[in-house]
């Protein structure tokens, strides 16, 4: 939350979007809004968002320019759900399979500028990408096309290459290679 909002506060035209069904729950939004205020997010500049149909899910991105990913456990679905919906993923790169999950996905992709090695690039990064619109704007739209060109996110190709890597592991175990 620090780290948020310390970009929040270098860009004050920006607002925080907080979205995860537990926020459905009075007390949990009230202590989330209690934090936020102790590291100065004034509470008009943040949105939480509880539980919602998937349609409704997928429609918040609209309200969305440049995701946050939290740390240092990364998204996973949440990610990709983001880039489909045309919109980039600041991560920072950790040191645990779920502190780099988010790093793969976006380093899939061709992504590699939005991933931080450490906080102060973190903030680098957003504040960076939110300064320049119309970069972000074409970025945003090249997204779909991007993923579907890519070995993760066309289907087909994906499925090719899992397939091959469990022959690959098949031959290999068959062989007597059983490392």
């Amino acid at each position: 939350m620090r780290v948020w909002a310390q970009i929040l506060n270098a860009a004050p035209q920006s607002r925080l979007v907080i979205k995860d069904g537990v926020l459905d729950n009075g007390s949990l939004r009230d202590a989330l809004m209690e934090r936020a205020a102790r590291c100065g997010i004034a509470a008009h500049r943040i949105d939480l968002l509880g539980a919602t149909s998937r349609r409704q899910h997928l429609a918040a991105f609209e309200r969305v320019d440049i995701c946050l990913d939290p740390f240092p456990q990364n998204g996973g679905v949440s990610t990709w759900e983001a880039l489909h919906m045309g919109v980039p993923v600041v991560c920072q790169l950790g040191n645990s399979v779920p502190s780099r999950i988010s790093a793969a996905i976006l380093t899939s992709l061709g992504l590699n500028e939005w991933i931080a090695r450490d906080l102060d690039e973190y903030r680098r990064i957003a504040l960076d990408h939110a300064s320049r619109p119309e970069a972000l704007q074409m970025l945003r739209q090249q997204l779909p096309a991007r993923i579907a060109q890519s070995e993760a996110g066309n289907i087909v190709r994906y499925t090719r290459a899992v397939e091959k890597a469990y022959r690959t592991m098949w031959q290999a175990y068959c062989a007597g290679h059983r490392s």
